[in-house]
């Protein structure tokens, strides 16, 4: 479930598709440039370049309408800043899963310098049996079991498979070291080798530490317990996020430059910015109001709609009585409500003087 990891096999398998398994790869590196060498290699970048611009656009999306942003994007209308996150997260996926790889997991990666504290010997993990694979060293296929032991080796064959398919480049079988995201490529070139010698698969394999030495996992362990209290929590917080979200949020900007002004007629007028953000991925069309003062008087629109996901400033000036302001500093609301009856709000001060 690790994105780097997922990422990096879909870029590999392009890989492998393009210019062939590891070998051939080497061998086209080294390769001088000819007609075939550079179309394959622009074949492959341009996939991960077109998979790289279409994960940027899923992840911009997240915070502009999808729809306007892919259509947008087609027709080259884009603004300045979406158009810079989607270039800003195209070039760091494909650095990333095509060049990086497995050393934003030695290096980079928050997980791999924790595992240590959560891993207790009942964890399940890729685990390389030790007891059963060595003494390492290759044979000759025909050899029978009774042979193998007689030579003094084990299952394992030492053909080094296992580290050459490893996206860290590490040895599972000097042991669980931090650079292990636990991918499982090991575990499956491990598998082909044995199914070719007719041994028993499983000399590299998710168990844990207590099973390989015959013993009972146990589930209910203190740190599994502390974990699944620590996810029933983020869960909470997490579901109590999404019942109490509001569909709208606003902000109240006074007017700066003048605090207050007087009328022709003698009234005090104020002027704001409202800053209204539609939260939901459709059209919302809302009303604004206000609470604490006495009957004001409203110029500029009292009803505006505004379009999934966008954040609008509304300029609206409220005007009072002078005769009816008993205070210098009238503190009130500015109210915003949609068609559904949600409405948010927003303090704010009517000054007179």
């Amino acid at each position: 479930m690790c994105p780097q990891t997922v990422f990096t096999f879909l870029f590999v398998w392009i890989e492998e598709k393009v210019e062939g398994a590891r070998n051939k790869r080497i061998h086209l590196d080294h390769q001088p440039f000819s007609l075939q060498k550079v179309l394959k290699k622009s074949v492959k970048h341009s996939l991960w370049l077109v998979i790289a611009t279409i994960t940027a656009l899923t992840f911009v999306g997240y915070f502009t309408p999808i729809k306007t942003l892919v259509a947008d994007f087609a027709t080259f209308e884009l603004g300045f800043w979406p158009l810079f996150f989607i270039v800003f997260f195209t070039l760091c996926t494909y650095g990333n899963a095509g060049w990086m790889r497995e050393t934003m997991c030695t290096h980079m990666c928050p997980y791999s310098r924790f595992q240590s504290s959560m891993f207790d010997n009942d964890t399940v993990t890729v685990t390389y049996d030790r007891a059963r694979g060595e003494s390492r060293g290759p044979r000759p296929k025909k050899l029978s079991a009774e042979q193998v032991k007689t030579m003094g080796l084990g299952d394992c064959i030492d053909c080094n498979l296992c580290v050459q398919v490893c996206p860290t480049g590490i040895d599972i079988r000097n042991g669980l070291q931090y650079e292990c995201i636990n991918c499982g490529a090991c575990v499956d070139a491990c598998n082909g080798v044995m199914a070719k010698m007719g041994y028993e698969p499983g000399l590299i394999s998710f168990t844990s530490a207590n099973a390989l030495k015959g013993k009972a996992a146990a589930l209910l362990r203190p740190k599994v317990i502390g974990y699944f209290i620590v996810l029933l929590c983020m869960i909470a917080a997490l579901s109590f996020e999404l019942i109490t979200k509001k569909p709208l949020d606003i902000d109240v900007v006074r007017d700066r430059a003048n605090l207050y002004r007087e009328t022709l007629n003698g009234s005090i007028e104020n002027v704001y910015t409202l800053v209204i953000m539609n939260k939901e991925q459709h059209a919302q069309k809302v009303s604004i109001s206000t609470e604490g003062l006495p009957k004001p008087v409203f110029h500029g629109k009292l009803s505006l709609t505004i379009e999934g996901g966008q954040m609008v400033r509304h300029p609206i000036t409220i005007e009072l009585d002078s005769q009816s302001i008993e205070q210098a500093v009238t503190p009130f609301s500015i109210i915003v409500t949609n068609e559904s009856g949600d409405a948010v709000n927003s303090d704010s001060t009517f000054i007179f003087r």
